[in-house]
């Protein structure tokens, strides 16, 4: 992906919407680019600002984004795996809290195409499953080429989910304690 802002919109899926989005991915020229690998998200809130550490592939993101209501992350370092702990550390030292923790095992599909945009299939730990589509432009083309992806594979059937992982695994946990 491109290292502009990424924009993203999401749909939550049943067992068969998933099975429908597969074939229709397929039908449409998309490809799995990798084997579905898994992440952790640890999120820690700081005042008017959440920090990201995700793991994944033994590679460390650390990444921010201001709140209240920013849908915008921050990419401020990628690290060797074993900095992840590090990084948390500090985090706690400087008295952040970690807030929530998200895995999620990802299949990202592409479309030769389509170099700027990628579908993602999300399975939530203890939340669900959700399809999202990922564009790295700048605002105006971002959100075209969303709608576009959109009508193409009909996700404009399903119920547009607003809220981040990091607050749907939250909800989650706080009705089942």
């Amino acid at each position: 992906m491109a290292t502009l802002p990424e924009i993203n919109r999401k749909w939550k899926l049943t067992s068969e919407a998933e099975s429908e989005l597969r074939s229709r991915l397929a039908m449409a020229g998309y490809y799995c680019s990798a084997e579905p690998a898994v992440e952790t998200d640890i999120y820690y809130s700081q005042p008017n600002v959440w920090v990201r550490i995700r793991e994944r592939d033994n590679v460390a993101e650390i990444a921010y984004t201001a709140i209240p209501g920013s849908t915008r992350e921050i990419q401020v370092m990628r690290a060797d795996i074993t900095q992840a702990g590090e990084a948390a550390a500090l985090l706690k030292a400087i008295g952040a809290v970690e807030q929530v923790r998200v895995v999620k095992t990802r299949a990202i599909f592409k479309h030769l195409a389509l170099e700027h945009a990628r579908v993602v299939i999300d399975q939530i730990s203890g939340v669900g499953t959700f399809v999202a589509v990922e564009v790295a432009l700048d605002d105006a083309d971002a959100r075209g080429a969303v709608a576009n992806v959109e009508r193409h594979l009909q996700l404009d059937e399903l119920p547009v989910i607003e809220l981040p992982y990091r607050e749907l695994v939250t909800r989650a946990v706080t009705v089942a304690s």
